[in-house]
């Protein structure tokens, strides 16, 4: 239950926040300055970097005018003293790859301040919030950053939009306005079962990201993947809570049942439990760790099979720009990759997810043709003019209604 979680996190972090007497300096908001919050970044492609780093470069190109800061608060790094906050993930501190982050925006004048993660939770916060106090923005974006004590902090003192790339129900509605890929009439009804307050306004918006090409050539005998083989590839970051259920099951049976049908998982996994999770022969399982270039690894795949998740469109929108088809199950609640491209790839029962990987298996012609139409869908629906034009209109609507309120 995030929202509960969510409000006794708050209420922990608040009382201890008071005890240290941490207070939101008072500022001026700056026209033409937005500052974007999120809670970690990490090493490419991690979807909300990448999302981050592809709105920070358009914007810069398209309105250099705009003063732009990135504040990452570590929200899942937790210091030896820390006692206050209910833990739901753990990841080291962003700062790792701060080399790596700074090549992705060299030149484009835009600085990453990260969290002091050396501090309890409660001072680090504060200093958090003074530094964006300081640089005193026209309105912060929260890029997924629901979670955030610092936004906490901030709500009711800056402008705040939140923008929600996960297609989960919302976690907190402290922010002017609350936008997200998915139908607004939904998320309204789920803040209202929550008993999470609402935002004053919930907007639709569909994000872009930079497709990148690939910048190498990955060959299958790099992979250990048979150069006659139908290779299966699913990428993710939490792939070990993902892949399970029914999913296992339809990709065991494939694959015993399709003798040159293999099987590529990308991402942290501990792979003995992955091995017998699957249950398939080993040689026809393969595992990469991490990918830095997924357009590339991509080349050398056939079909991605998307698991039954929350999340996962960007791995599956960048290989159906890389012609890879994508095939995803429709069920009640799981948004994924529909929320975004709407229908490609999509079918409505586990029956229909394993005649269509059958047919792709069999009919190389099909899974060219489908492969190219989901490519077409993806380039058509992701547009940065469209998304960048709503992405100011967000920002000018948020402080309007912080503007007007009382």
């Amino acid at each position: 239950n995030i929202p509960e979680v969510t409000r006794i996190r708050d209420a922990r972090l608040a009382n201890r926040a008071h005890e240290l007497g941490v207070q939101v300096p008072a500022f001026t908001p700056t026209v033409g300055r937005i500052a974007f919050l999120m809670m970690q970044m990490k090493r490419l492609p991690h979807a909300p970097t990448l999302l981050l780093f592809s709105y920070v470069r358009a914007l810069r190109t398209s309105h250099p005018h705009l003063a732009i800061r990135v504040f990452v608060t570590d929200d899942f790094t937790y210091s030896p003293e820390e006692n206050v906050l209910l833990g739901l993930l753990a990841s080291g501190p962003s700062s790792d790859f701060e080399r790596e982050h700074a090549a992705e925006l060299a030149g484009l004048d835009v600085e990453i301040i990260y969290a002091r993660t050396d501090l309890d939770r409660a001072r680090r916060t504060a200093l958090d919030v003074q530094r964006i106090a300081e640089f005193a923005p026209e309105a912060i974006v929260a890029f997924g950053a629901e979670l955030s004590f610092a936004r906490v902090l901030l709500h009711g003192h800056v402008p705040i939009v939140s923008l929600v790339m996960s297609p989960a129900p919302p976690a907190s509605g402290r922010c002017e306005v609350f936008a997200g890929q998915r139908d607004p009439s939904e998320v309204a009804r789920e803040f209202d079962a929550s008993g999470l307050s609402r935002p004053r306004a919930i907007r639709q918006h569909a994000y872009a990201i930079d497709y990148a090409v690939a910048k190498r050539t990955v060959t299958r005998a790099e992979l250990g993947v048979p150069e006659d083989a139908f290779a299966i590839v699913v990428v993710g970051n939490r792939l070990m809570v993902e892949v399970a259920g029914l999913y296992v099951d339809i990709l065991r049976e494939f694959v015993a049942q399709h003798d040159r049908a293999h099987i590529l998982v990308v991402g942290p996994v501990d792979r003995p439990e992955m091995e017998r999770r699957l249950g398939v022969d080993p040689k026809r399982l393969h595992f990469v760790h991490f990918a830095m270039d997924l357009p590339a690894l991509y080349a050398t795949c056939d079909v991605y099979a998307n698991p039954f998740r929350e999340g996962g469109s960007t791995s599956v929108s960048i290989a159906m720009v890389a012609g890879v088809p994508a095939v995803s199950l429709r069920l009640p609640s799981i948004h994924d990759s529909m929320a975004v491209l709407g229908d490609a790839g999509v079918v409505s029962t586990a029956a229909e997810y394993v005649a269509e990987l059958d047919r792709m298996y069999r009919d190389p012609s099909y899974r060219a043709e489908e492969g190219a139409r989901q490519r077409a869908i993806v380039l058509k629906v992701i547009s940065w003019e469209k998304c960048l034009k709503d992405f100011l209109s967000l920002v000018d609507e948020a402080t309007s209604l912080f503007a007007k309120a009382p």
